[in-house]
């Protein structure tokens, strides 16, 4: 905050509900329990912390692939987005975990990934039916506090394609958990995201992702692995010169 306060999981003002945060089709607040101690206000809007996971505090990644950051990271400017403002995610919808098995609002847990795991691992984790068990369904999840910096609450990574399969390493996608987190929406085959330019873009479902069953990089340098949605996610990665309008 600005005036140099921490926010901590029981400050008042971070269990604030505020309406701008939240897009009208996003569930999440209903039935969920609002009155646990570490439950804040919601959001429906996420920072987009680029193409690798990991965990919130693992201090490999402190200079991260996309312009949000580990809040002791250095600042990204708009002089460092090499890859040109307009073709960087800044902001992704995603939608809050409900506690059930639908890929887009709830999320896999107790999954194998880690260092470099290839997403496809996560990929695998539903079926047509949905989330394979277990999944998450407590409170402690996707979107749950718009003050938060960890993963899970305010961030998402582009690896896996939009509204595909969300999975975190420990029992829930906050703390110490690997995870990757994608962009997810009611309104149809994709989301709605904003570039650091300020313009606002649709990405579908079917966008370019790379080859998923190849390993995970854990490198902050170079192009992305997983194709244009990787690309989108990263602020030097160097993959703009290869774009053709």
């Amino acid at each position: 905050m600005v005036s140099g306060t921490t926010l901590s999981q029981n400050n008042s003002n971070c269990t604030v509900y505020v309406e701008e945060l939240m897009c009208v089709s996003d569930l999440a607040p209903t039935g969920r329990n609002r009155t646990v101690s570490w439950a804040g206000g919601p959001t429906s809007y996420h920072c987009n912390w680029g193409d690798i996971f990991a965990q919130y505090n693992d201090t490999n990644f402190k200079n991260w692939r996309g312009p949000f950051r580990k809040g002791d990271s250095s600042l990204c400017r708009i002089k460092d987005i090499l890859d040109g403002t307009s073709k960087t995610l800044m902001l992704g919808e995603v939608l809050g975990a409900t506690g059930d098995s639908n890929p887009r609002s709830g999320i896999a847990v107790s999954a194998s990934i880690g260092g470099t795991t290839p997403p496809s691992t996560c990929m695998a984790r539903t079926d047509g039916t949905g989330i394979i068990a277990p999944f998450s369904t407590d409170q402690f999840d996707i979107g749950i506090r718009w003050a938060s910096g960890l993963n899970g609450a305010t961030g998402f990574h582009t690896v896996v394609p939009p509204n595909g399969s969300r999975c975190a390493s420990g029992a829930n996608p906050y703390g110490g958990s690997y995870g990757y987190a994608t962009v997810s929406s009611n309104h149809g085959d994709g989301a709605n995201t904003s570039m650091c330019d300020g313009s606002v873009r649709w990405i579908a479902s079917q966008i370019d992702c790379g080859d998923l069953s190849v390993a995970h990089s854990t490198s902050n340098t170079g192009a992305s692995l997983w194709g244009v949605w990787g690309a989108l996610g990263t602020v030097k990665g160097g993959e703009s010169a290869n774009y053709t309008e």
